[in-house]
């Protein structure tokens, strides 16, 4: 197949034996995850890519995490060049649709580099980190928050990409749906003028998002008031 040609290319980019190849084509993860961590630049960046592919299938997700996948994407995301990370992030992103791997990448020390590249990378790999911090509030709202992910992605929401800015305030609602905390977080970030833009103007997926979150935030205030 051409995933198969492309995986062959980039271990022999990498001096890979051709029992590595060997291993790669028979199911075995081992090669690129060895890529990942002590390849060239443009190989652990192509074995990303292989990765971000691999795991779209249900049973390499957790064969991935197996053979140690995670903590070398997690390193990608930290210290790769732009499209690097972009890659990295895709492969968590698809890695990050099992519950199983959340936990795991968050003990990989995952959710740090994702918000920071939510604050400083390409269009592409803003939108794809908040798609996967989306998948790790399922698993540790606190330390998604800790790590001060709430303001990046409100300004994700107000000036990022189409697809950006529906992915942000996917995030947002994750995180203030079951968080009174949080939601006070997203209003004190200026929150609600970007909630309130795609609520009028994004995609329907972001009107949607954008529509709970500001109901969550509206039914606050009124507690607040009769509160007081």
């Amino acid at each position: 197949s051409v995933l198969l040609s492309m995986l062959a290319l980039v271990l022999a980019h990498a001096a890979a034996t051709p029992d590595e190849v060997l291993q790669a084509r028979r199911g075995s993860f081992e090669p690129l995850v060895g890529l990942l961590q002590s390849g060239s630049e443009a190989a652990k960046e192509q074995a990303a890519w292989e990765l971000t592919h691999l795991a779209i299938n249900p049973t390499n997700k957790a064969r991935i995490a197996e053979a140690g996948g995670i903590a070398p994407l997690v390193e990608l995301i930290r210290s790769g060049g732009a499209e690097a990370k972009r890659k990295a992030a895709e492969a968590l992103r698809n890695l990050a649709e099992s519950s199983d791997n959340r936990r795991k990448i968050v003990d990989a020390g995952g959710i740090a580099p994702l918000v920071q590249l939510v604050r400083r990378g390409n269009a592409a790999a803003k939108e794809l980190a908040a798609w996967t911090l989306m998948h790790l509030a399922d698993a540790d709202q606190e330390k998604v928050v800790a790590a001060g992910a709430i303001r990046p992605l409100v300004e994700l929401a107000r000036s990022g990409s189409a697809g950006g800015k529906e992915q942000a305030a996917g995030t947002l609602h994750a995180l203030a749906i079951f968080h009174a905390g949080n939601r006070e977080k997203i209003v004190i970030a200026g929150g609600v003028e970007p909630l309130t833009e795609l609520a009028r103007r994004g995609s329907d997926m972001a009107r949607d998002w954008a529509t709970q979150t500001l109901e969550l935030l509206r039914r606050d205030q009124s507690r607040t008031k009769e509160e007081l």
